[in-house]
């Protein structure tokens, strides 16, 4: 009903006054989304192309490069969503005609994705878009509705080919979160894969699914093969540190590779606990908590953007000083001009993450 979306509405709009919020002394307030005028200049800037999606019918990528119109339209319909969720008036509906355009285009368009990278870039893009159709459903969006069955079982037949299947793989396909290679190692790849599917099973309302990711991910923070961290360019994976500063893998040397994979973690975590109410932040006597203060101790002296949610890291544990200083530069970097990569992500936008409702009778 129009009456609950635009409650919904409202909460979103205020709830980061709802929250103990951790400001400094320069203003900035660390535990808060990026702010909905960031959002509106970006799809200002982007002009009527933010609302046209550019499908792939067969998205064939090679190792190390970038995906293209699928990151531009996931980026695009998260950022529509974002909008559609937070403004009023009449330029409300249009944000979800643009965002529900995007996504009808993909799920009639795109039959797969090929190369050493297609399977990646479907898990992160995916991620997104499933992200902005979870807000157009929770928010009783019309437009969506009319493209909700294309685009649902466009999802769920992407994730399944392509990341984790709901039971076990369809008939020629090899999903890429039951290879050899993602059981023997813990990387960026596995957790955005993971965070992918938990999104798409939460938008279809598949418990079963659900849980399996959760437990998937429950079995990748145990990890215990763990040696000393060490700077391997082009080794590509991050993560885990324990209380002895061992991690489990090497990883690139730079602040994106290094976390991008604790960002996945985040995300679920909030998602999970929103859904269900089970505490993942602190699993594993704290090894996540652990693993972002190693980090926050490489990233401090080098400068510059850090990539994880670190507004959810910081609401998680808010008596790390460290992730707390690393949150707060997050929001320094939090403009219209340096948010891309953020976006491109899905990240920064945590307060569509859980809306009010969402899951509980389901997942609990």
């Amino acid at each position: 009903m129009k009456w609950r979306a635009e409650v919904l509405c409202a909460w979103l709009v205020t709830c980061p006054y709802l929250f103990p919020a951790l400001v400094r002394a320069d203003g900035k307030d660390v535990l808060s989304p990026v702010r909905t005028e960031i959002i509106l200049h970006i799809l200002q800037a982007r002009g009527v192309q933010s609302g046209r999606a550019e499908p792939v019918a067969f998205l064939d990528l090679p190792a190390h490069t970038a995906c293209g119109s699928f990151t531009a339209d996931a980026e695009n319909a998260l950022l529509h969503a974002a909008a559609y969720a937070r403004v009023t008036g009449p330029e409300r509906e249009a944000h979800a005609r643009s965002a529900a355009a995007i996504l009808s285009a993909w799920a009639a368009q795109n039959k797969g994705f090929i190369g050493p990278n297609g399977w990646l870039c479907a898990a992160w893009n995916l991620g997104a878009m499933a992200r902005a159709a979870y807000v157009l459903k929770r928010l009783e969006a019309e437009e969506y509705e009319e493209i909700r069955a294309d685009f649902e079982a466009w999802a769920v037949f992407t994730a399944q080919v392509y990341l984790l299947p709901r039971e076990k793989a369809l008939p020629d396909t090899r999903p890429q979160l039951l290879q050899h290679w993602e059981n023997e190692h813990v990387s960026n790849r596995t957790l955005a894969g993971l965070e992918a599917v938990l999104h798409v099973a939460r938008l279809v309302g598949d418990q079963a699914w659900y849980q399996a990711v959760v437990q998937r991910y429950k079995q990748v923070i145990r990890w215990r093969d763990f040696r000393a961290p060490r700077e391997e360019p082009g080794s590509g994976t991050t993560y885990f540190v324990n209380a002895n500063g061992e991690n489990n893998d090497h990883f690139r040397g730079d602040a994106w590779h290094q976390t991008a994979g604790l960002a996945a973690c985040l995300q679920i975590c909030e998602v999970v606990k929103a859904d269900t109410g089970e505490d993942l932040f602190h699993r594993e006597d704290g090894i996540l908590k652990e693993s972002l203060e190693f980090y926050a101790d490489l990233m401090e002296p080098r400068g510059g953007a850090p990539i994880p949610v670190w507004d959810i890291a910081a609401r998680a544990y808010p008596d790390s000083e460290k992730i707390q200083a690393i949150a707060l530069r997050q929001k320094t970097h939090e403009r219209s001009s340096s948010i891309g990569t953020i976006v491109q992500y899905s990240w920064g936008i945590s307060d569509l993450l859980t809306l009010p409702g969402s899951h509980a009778a389901t997942f609990r």
